[in-house]
Parts: C-alpha cells; sequence; structure tokens
C-alpha cells in the first residue's frame, strides 16, 4: 500500500472513529438488551478501555481493517517484481562481462583484466541466484501471504479483543467470546449493519483458525505483549476527537 493509500487509511479511519453517531450507535445497542448492559457494565469495573474494544470491535469487520492484509500483499508483489528485476540484470550483466573474462592472455596486462572480469562474473552469478532463492521463499512461503490473517474477519483485531479482556477481567473462555460477540454484534449496528448469523460461531471459528496457524506466532506474541502494556496501548491507538458530523 502506496503512503498516499495509507494517509487515506488513516484518515477514513479517523472519520469513522470521530464521528459521534457512531459511538451513539454503540451505545444504544448495549442500552437495548440488559445481558449486553450488563456485560458493559462489568468490563467498566475491571478498568477495560471502551475506546479500545470499539474501535477494534468495528475494524475486526470492516474493510478499512483490512489495510495490514493489504499493504502485506502488496510489499509481497514489490519484493518479487524487485528479485525478478534482479535477476534479469544479474544475468546481462554476466553475459557481457563474460566477453571479456576469456580474452586471449597474449597481451601485457590482459590477464589481470580476464581475472577481474571473471570475479565480476562469479559476483552476478551468485547475487542471481540468491535472489532466485529469495524469489522462491517468496512465492512458496508465509511472509507475505495475507490470507492467514483472516479472509472474512480481520482476526489481528479478534485476537486483541480476546486478549485485553482475558487480561483485564481473568474471565474464562466462553465470557470473553460473549463479551466479543456482544462488541461486534454493537459495531454493525453502530454502522448500519446487520450483523450476520451465527455470530459468535464465525467469531470462534475465525480466532481458532488464525491462532492455530503456527504462520500467526510472531503476531499472536506481539498481540499479547501490547495488551499488557498500556502505554503501548495508547500509542498504538490514539484518542480521537469526536465530532457531530456524519462520515457514513
Amino acid at each position: 500500500m502506496s503512503s498516499a493509500a495509507l494517509v487515506a487509511n488513516s484518515k477514513a479511519k479517523v472519520q469513522i472513529l470521530g464521528n459521534v453517531a457512531v459511538w451513539e450507535g454503540f451505545d444504544a445497542y448495549f442500552e437495548k438488551d440488559w445481558q449486553a448492559k450488563e456485560m458493559r457494565r462489568k468490563l467498566v469495573y475491571a478498568d477495560v478501555t471502551l475506546r479500545f474494544v470499539g474501535e477494534w470491535a468495528i475494524f475486526s469487520f470492516h474493510e478499512l481493517g483490512k489495510q495490514e492484509a493489504t499493504s502485506k500483499r502488496e510489499r509481497g508483489e514489490e519484493f518479487k517484481r524487485a528479485q525478478r528485476q534482479l535477476i534479469e540484470s544479474c544475468n546481462r550483466t554476466v553475459r557481457a562481462h563474460s566477453l571479456y573474462a576469456s580474452l586471449p592472455t597474449t597481451a601485457p596486462g590482459e590477464a589481470s583484466v580476464s581475472q577481474a572480469f571473471s570475479r565480476l562474473v562469479e559476483q552476478g552469478v551468485l547475487q542471481a541466484d540468491m535472489a532466485g532463492q529469495f524469489l522462491k521463499r517468496a512465492d512458496n512461503g508465509v511472509t507475505f501471504n495475507s490470507k492467514r490473517l483472516g479472509t472474512n474477519w480481520n482476526c489481528g483485531y479478534l485476537a486483541l479483543l480476546k486478549h485485553y479482556i482475558s487480561v483485564k477481567t481473568s474471565w474464562n473462555g466462553a465470557e470473553v467470546m460473549g463479551a466479543i460477540t456482544h462488541l461486534v454484534t454493537a459495531a454493525h449496528k453502530a454502522l448500519g449493519q446487520q450483523p450476520p448469523e451465527n455470530l459468535r460461531v464465525l467469531l470462534q471459528k475465525a480466532l481458532r483458525h488464525f491462532e492455530e496457524n503456527p504462520d500467526n506466532a510472531t503476531i499472536n506474541n506481539l498481540v499479547k505483549n501490547a495488551v499488557s502494556n498500556p502505554q503501548q496501548l495508547y500509542r498504538m491507538f490514539p484518542r480521537i476527537c469526536i465530532s457531530p458530523q456524519s462520515a457514513l
């Protein structure tokens, strides 16, 4: 994702998070459902920052939350394109240098010139081979595979919800999942969307797939460390000024 696209994405997120109507709709869900209202009361009692969980709930399914997956895929394509270009450049250079790597050595100094170009040929071959290995890893590996972050759900945000609520409340898995379901339902309502049927089951499945994928071990550890560090969370998710102007 280009820098301009990242800026546009950030601005669009700020418009949503800064829209008072969104948060009014979010709050309205809890006022209409006594179980949800009680759950939110317990979250507040456990010192859960509601704007954090509200933001994560919104972007767990919103298109703007796919920024990381989109950026990962685009970085991968750019990286692979660069490796292909490097291989092509190395091959052209090797062909050009090879003409001078096998010069006749009858004239004085020609032997040293030939040896110098031979070394350049070896370097070009090695560089092309290394670029080929990087390209193979990028094609077959998981580093730039955005699907592991979720397809229907932006699972990084769901993981933040799960681990943050778990750390703050010490609730069991079922209670945490119930809270996540209420929060994501409220987020759908706040944006004027209908939450999918069997939402809890869908969220459980998405989270389980995300957490059990060994390729996500690093991001899972980062999430767990972040939710235990309030200062880091405030840096990552700064407060947005609320405006009465609608962005929807």
